[in-house]
């Protein structure tokens, strides 16, 4: 049930998106996301733990949706700050009220933890990576490869 985890993970689905066909070669694509991508990743990475730490410490239903409203807040902020039309974030369907329960925080806490290890291995790679074939590889040696078919 990947509520929040979605909502702060809009750098890595944009970064995931392949270049538009003949408007430019895949080395000029992975430049220009990787100069868009690292800063958003810098602000989403705080804003994850943030997420996290909320989740972690609420103890009913009232904490819990301001967690998740907190993070919906970001998304529209991160949405705007690629360039999404205004009306795009509020296209976007609402965020269920969600009922507190303990296995659905850890459920939640889960999906965090594991959105900011994937987003801290994708910036680690863009950091280190000159070219798409290095990223391609160092995603892959981190066990976030594309899909086996």
């Amino acid at each position: 049930m990947r509520l929040i985890a979605p909502l702060l993970m809009v750098p890595l689905i944009a970064f995931a998106q392949q270049p538009p066909p003949g408007q430019m070669d895949k080395e000029q694509y992975f430049q220009q996301m990787k100069q868009m991508m690292l800063p958003m990743m810098e602000k989403s990475l705080p804003a994850m733990e943030e997420t996290r730490s909320c989740v972690e410490k609420s103890g009913d239903s009232a904490q819990l949706n301001g967690c998740v409203a907190m993070a919906a807040e970001f998304q529209k902020e991160m949405m705007a700050a690629m360039g999404a039309p205004a009306d795009a974030a509020q296209a976007m369907p609402e965020t269920p009220k969600l009922e507190w329960s303990e296995s659905l925080r850890a459920e939640i806490v889960r999906d965090l933890a594991e959105s900011i290890r994937g987003t801290t291995i994708t910036r680690e790679c863009l950091v280190s990576s000159q070219d798409s074939g290095a990223m391609e590889a160092c995603m892959t040696r981190a066990g976030m490869g594309p899909p086996k078919k």
